[in-house]
């Protein structure tokens, strides 16, 4: 967008010295003209007066239009108008004429002045004098069509240009109700889903304006997306457990009345144990037992050996005979894998 340098420029008022000025009196502006104007309006006016002491009885000034060769030279109290200039910058130059006011003064020239403003030479007069200046500017800014981004916050923007005198305002009107002033472009949240007719106006220096209206579309949110993580999974565990079998005593079950033995494990496990006594041809089965072995813990079994089958095991071993148990051993850890051990060992007393 164009900034306001122009109007600076345009509204600022100079103060410039004629070559071989001969009096220290000058020009003064006492209305200026609007810095910006529409080609055609008009007419544009100034009015401007002399410091000269001669101003109160003859007051006679000059000014150039910049686009011009000619000065002016103007009776007390009266400024140029203006009017159907095409578009440009121009400026307009004003001084005291202190050589007419010398030759009126004399009577040299009292007549013949049928306008306000006289054209005379082209060299200045020999005194200082003041600049203002005058933009014409009868083009409307440059308006692109607005690129719009639809979605549930909407995206507008568009191209803007004023060659001339320059963008002045920028006025967007969303549609809902919202007004964005002032930039090239928004975003907006609407209120629900639905097409609305938005616009935007730009204006310039000059007073000229361009109007775009165009459709803007807002649309439901999306529903938000649901991210799952997977809990890790273990793999399966397929490796039955290890067990160890120590300590076992086969001696003096006749007294002590059980047979017992250790077992530690590499897995907490489930241990079923079962154990069965030959004496000679006969076979006689032990009670079962079942036992929670610990990971890295060593439990001590016992399995009871009855009265009767003491008495038994005393009289084959009085008799140099054979006596035998086997021990049955299952282990089954929380996954489900099983290990079977089997332990012979001969009683010995």
């Amino acid at each position: 967008m164009r900034t306001r340098g122009l109007l600076a420029a345009a509204a600022a008022t100079t103060a410039l010295l004629g070559a071989g000025a001969q009096s220290a009196y000058g020009a003064y502006f006492t209305t200026q003209p609007s810095a910006y104007a529409r080609s055609g309006a008009g007419p544009f006016s100034w009015g401007f007066a002399s410091d000269s002491p001669l101003d109160t009885q003859y007051g006679w000034t000059a000014y150039k239009l910049s686009t011009e060769e000619l000065w002016h030279r103007c009776t007390n109290g009266v400024g140029p108008q203006l009017r159907d200039l095409p578009d440009g910058v121009y400026t307009v130059d004003i001084a005291d004429d202190v050589d007419l006011d010398w030759a009126i003064r004399r009577n040299i020239f009292n007549s013949g002045f049928t306008q306000p403003c006289r054209d005379t030479v082209p060299q200045p007069p020999q005194t200082a004098w003041t600049r203002s200046a005058l933009i014409v500017d009868s083009v409307p800014p440059a308006v692109s069509s607005p690129v719009v981004t639809a979605g549930r916050s909407v995206h507008v923007h568009s191209t803007i240009t004023d060659e001339l005198s320059g963008v002045k305002s920028i006025r967007w009107a969303t549609g809902d109700g919202a007004v964005v002033s002032d930039v090239l472009g928004f975003a907006h949240v609407y209120p629900a889903p639905g097409t609305y007719p938005a616009s935007v106006t730009v204006t310039d220096y000059a007073g000229n304006s361009t109007t775009r209206s165009f459709p803007v579309t807002a649309t439901a949110a999306a529903p938000p997306t649901l991210i799952v993580t997977p809990t890790p999974t273990r793999p399966a565990d397929t490796v039955a457990p290890r067990v160890t079998v120590a300590a076992l005593k086969a001696s003096r079950v006749g007294r002590s009345g059980a047979l017992s033995f250790t077992l530690s494990g590499s897995e907490t496990a489930r241990v079923a144990v079962t154990a069965t006594v030959r004496l000679g041809s006969r076979t006689v089965r032990l009670r079962p037992t079942s036992v929670q072995l610990p990971a890295g813990r060593t439990h001590t079994v016992r399995l009871a050996v009855s009265r009767t089958l003491r008495s038994r095991l005393r009289a084959v071993l009085r008799q140099h005979r054979r006596a035998l148990a086997t021990i049955d051993i299952v282990a089954t850890d929380t996954s489900g894998n099983s290990r079977k051990l089997q332990r012979t060992v001969r009683i010995t007393g």
